[in-house]
């Protein structure tokens, strides 16, 4: 908890190559954030969250971990400090809005001890972010061109931070037009980026996950060892009807191999073109058992700038209010054959087997005093038993009084893949990408109760229980990562050539009796307890104090097992790590 963020953040075991985009929690940065906001795509979901600003990044965790010796140990600061902040947000009379967010983050330092020595280490560089935008409204509201330009600057003295962008600039410009009574929308924007800093900085960025420039099979891209700078553009374009109960739309967008954005901003993957179809039917009127309803549908296709077609998909969901006010949205997503740039880490693209994926939503009468909300999905692959994903979710709501509402939200999932991506070794001059089965489960629980005592003064209280297990099985290595038939992509290492040990498996390829290489056992059992309580206490009007207890609980075991109730044992006989935070906050003048 950071710069008045009195909420923690849910729990989560990530495995893939995306990074997880959390929402902002702290008062500072989500008063005026639309007026800072520049999107990169269009919709909802994951593309939603794409943006040139993603305040997150101020006040993160530190980039470096420091490298022990043997029988030392570390305490590294959870966020950077941020030394001082400040924003105007606004808009005139006529039209023209302004946003201004500068803030310093402190250079942050990990203490070590052992070894009869004790010393500090810099784990993150002292930096500044700045973030402009102005919007300009015209025609009476049915016309905007806006522009925004971020910068972030770090002072690295330290060789080992050179890892590290020295600098990191982006910027775009965004015009927005509706006629027709604003029946008809016009959208469209370019945006640029530019990173600077020593040659391993700039190796790193081309070699990340998200831009992959050394992939044996992208002739396309070009590898520069020695570069100290790297550039990248993308743009939107989008066209449609939205007024009326008929609605449809055209998009366009692009994001070139060398975009990188995410020391401010936030995008999951570049080397991008995007078209999306979409159309929808509304029904307005209440008829049979409905208030209202309505029909969607899309379709989209993603290629690489290599021309190479990375994921043809459809969607189709329907959604309604019935006349008892319940609420209901259900749908199915399909994919045809995926090619995937970033699954091997590195490595050539993999072809993965299309899907299948069905969702429903069902909430009751949210003017009840017990509410109820169930959430499922299904998801499984054209290829039988390649990849299986069931979510499940209930929310019940209570409210006895109208200052009390008692919320709980058990949830599971339970995913299933024949080729989960373990490591990568060197044997004989070739890449071993190393894949297994896995067989994950996910359980956990949230509690959050809001008591207003009075309109100044209230309680609120949010709790989650977490486990998290992983097995893995049937370890293989990819021989032909793009043929036709699925079995053709991979080979099973055989018996004698595959051996554990207590924290590794130990691999004899070639059968000569000596180990070739080895990797870590990837099981996990993940368990993790957190609680924030929170007593606010509005003094005077725009004045307030804050008073907070978080707790965190952790347990971690290298074993997949999953026994929920001994692992719910486990996790609360763990000791607790208590913070004790007060926060004020003093408004000047009226």
């Amino acid at each position: 908890m950071h710069f008045g963020q009195v909420e923690a953040d849910p729990s989560e075991v990530n495995l893939s190559t995306y990074e997880t985009f959390f929402e902002e929690k702290r008062p500072f940065f989500i008063e005026g954030k639309n007026i800072l906001n520049y999107a990169l795509q269009f919709g909802d979901g994951n593309l939603a969250s794409e943006g040139l600003f993603y305040s997150r990044r101020i006040g993160r965790q530190p980039h470096y971990y420091p490298k022990l010796e043997t029988g030392e140990y570390t305490e590294v600061p959870e966020f950077t400090r941020i030394i001082g902040a400040a924003k105007i947000t606004g808009k005139t009379k006529n039209g023209f809005s302004v946003g201004i967010l500068e803030s310093v983050t402190a250079r942050e330092n990990a203490e070590i001890s052992g070894n009869g020595k004790d010393y500090a280490q810099a784990v993150e560089p002292l930096a500044n972010f700045l973030v402009g935008r102005v919007q300009k409204d015209f025609n009476e509201g049915n016309t905007y061109f806006g522009g925004m330009m971020t910068a972030v600057n770090r002072k690295i003295t330290d060789e080992h931070l050179d890892f590290l962008h020295e600098s990191a600039y982006s910027g775009g410009i965004d015009f927005v037009h509706k006629w027709d009574e604003k029946n008809w929308l016009l959208d469209a924007g370019v945006y640029f980026s530019q990173v600077k800093g020593s040659e391993e900085a700039i190796s790193n960025t081309q070699k990340s996950y998200i831009h992959n420039f050394k992939r044996p099979d992208a002739g396309y891209l070009k590898y520069d060892s020695t570069l100290t700078k790297l550039t990248g553009s993308g743009g939107k374009f989008a066209v449609a009807k939205v007024g009326g109960r008929f609605n449809t739309g055209a998009i366009f967008s692009y994001k070139t191999p060398g975009l990188e954005i995410n020391d401010i901003g936030y995008t999951q993957q570049v080397d991008r073109i995007m078209q999306v179809v979409w159309s929808g039917y509304a029904f307005n009127e209440p008829f049979s058992i409905f208030r209202r309803a309505r029909l969607n549908m899309s379709q989209f296709t993603i290629w690489d700038f290599g021309g190479n077609l990375n994921m043809p998909g459809l969607n189709l969901n329907g959604n309604a209010q019935f006349k008892n006010y319940w609420f209901a949205i259900t749908g199915v997503s399909l994919s045809g054959e995926q090619l995937q740039n970033q699954a091997l880490r590195g490595g050539p693209a993999l072809k993965i087997p299309g899907y299948k994926n069905f969702f429903l939503e069902v909430n009751t009468n949210p003017q009840k005093k017990l509410t109820f909300e169930v959430e499922a999905s299904k998801y499984f692959s054209n290829e039988k038993d390649f990849r299986m994903i069931d979510e499940y979710e209930l929310t019940v709501g209570y409210r006895p009084v109208k200052s009390l509402t008692i919320t709980v939200s058990p949830g599971i999932e339970r995913y299933r893949d024949e080729l989960m991506y373990v490591a990568q070794k060197k044997y004989n001059n070739n890449m071993r990408y190393i894949m297994s089965n896995i067989s994950r489960n996910t359980v956990s629980m949230s509690l959050r109760v809001n008591y207003n005592i009075t309109p100044d003064l209230t309680i609120q209280y949010w709790g989650q229980p977490f486990v998290a297990t992983g097995e893995y099985s049937d370890y293989k290595y990819i021989t032909n990562s793009k043929s036709d038939i699925l079995t053709d992509r991979y080979k099973f290492y055989s018996e004698n050539q595959f051996s554990a040990g207590t924290e590794n498996y130990y691999i004899d390829e070639n059968l000569d009796g000596k180990t070739d290489y080895q990797f870590r056992k990837p099981d996990f059992n993940v368990k993790e307890f957190l609680s924030n309580l929170v007593a606010r206490w509005e003094y005077r009007p725009g004045s307030t104090i804050f008073l907070v207890w978080s707790q965190t609980r952790n347990h971690y075991e290298n074993d997949g097992t999953f026994e929920i109730a001994n692992d719910i044992e486990k996790l609360f006989s763990e000791g607790a790590n208590n913070i004790f935070l007060v926060k004020f906050s003093y408004r000047f003048g009226r």
